[in-house]
């Protein structure tokens, strides 16, 4: 399968606060999952990055996008 390689995971909500410490992070099922599935077929390594707010105000959005381009350009370039 997988063995040992990395997984750069994006996961997009519409509202904020799915996040890790986010009043909704109880709520945030997508992330356990998909953590455990990846890990199951073998991947050593998962890294998750939200993108909140996505039903926001253009603005807000193309901010949230930024942050987010920049956290996956830092993933990759660790990998």
């Amino acid at each position: 399968l997988m063995k040992g390689k990395r997984a750069i995971v994006v996961v997009a909500y519409g509202a904020v606060g799915y996040g890790p410490g986010g009043p909704l992070a109880a709520g945030d099922f997508v992330r356990p999952f998909v953590d455990f599935v990846l890990r199951f077929i073998g991947f050593a390594e998962v890294d998750f990055v939200t993108m909140e707010a996505t039903n926001a105000d253009p603005a807000s959005k193309a901010a949230a996008e930024d942050i987010v381009e920049t956290q996956i350009a830092a993933l990759s370039a660790i990998a």
